[in-house]
């Protein structure tokens, strides 16, 4: 099973896969998944005004955590 988790109008993303299957991440709304993290990688980003939606996907067991904020 998948799960996705949506952040709105966020200038900065935090992501970090703790454990599990990939995740990958969306940064135009889930047209494209251009990030995909491992057990143990993280992506950090400065978001520009035009990302509407970050996606976040994750597949069966996957643990993440995460931070953003505007």
């Amino acid at each position: 099973t998948g799960a996705e988790s949506a952040l709105s109008s966020k200038d900065f993303i935090y992501v970090r896969c703790l454990s599990g299957d990939d995740v990958k991440i969306s940064l135009d709304n889930g047209s494209n998944y251009l990030v995909r993290l491992s057990a143990g990688e993280s992506f950090a980003s400065e978001l520009d005004s035009s990302v509407a939606t970050v996606i976040i996907s994750t597949d069966g067991t996957s643990k993440i955590e995460y931070l953003s904020g505007t």
